[in-house]
């Protein structure tokens, strides 16, 4: 299958939702796996509290440059998913180690937005609908794959601590 080069950002972005999906699916099942409800729930109201954040945040995004923001912001957010497997599985630790990813993926999307904005005005519509598909299949990719690939590994297996 040959992928069109006009809609390489896209594929780019998809690519990237999809890690970031299974990579938050497998920090949600190993928060489910600790049994703490609290922290359970807490991790579940995770995502509201990246409001301050992206509020303080965002004109930062717009100085740095949104397209260089975006890389950089995709790049520390997979960087940062990388040592998850190595970390102990306590739901405290877990649950704080995914409230940066969270901004992170929140300010990639505002720099990914005002990208679709300033270069391709005349299509925004139909740009913002194929991210926002992309976006969703991604988030249904990696909810699927994130536990299947952790329910094959043995529950204290990736346990280096």
């Amino acid at each position: 299958m040959r992928f069109p080069l006009h809609n390489a950002p896209l594929w780019a972005e998809a690519l990237s939702d999809v890690g970031a999906s299974i990579g938050f699916s497998a920090l949600a099942l190993e928060v489910a796996r600790t049994g703490e409800a609290l922290w359970v729930g807490f991790f579940a109201a995770l995502g509201y509290l990246t409001l301050g954040p992206l509020l303080f945040l965002s004109p930062w995004v717009e100085r740095q440059g949104l397209a260089r923001a975006l890389l950089e912001l995709r790049l520390a957010r997979g960087l940062l998913f990388l040592p998850l497997p190595f970390l102990p599985r306590e739901a405290a630790l877990l649950v704080f180690y995914a409230y940066p990813l969270m901004v992170l993926t929140d300010l990639a999307l505002v720099a990914w937005e005002g990208l679709l904005v300033r270069r391709g005005r005349g299509r925004l519509a139909e740009r913002s609908g194929k991210l926002y598909a992309a976006w969703e299949v991604g988030g249904l990719v990696g909810v699927v794959g994130g536990p299947a690939s952790l329910l094959r590994v043995p529950p204290g297996a990736l346990v280096l601590v």
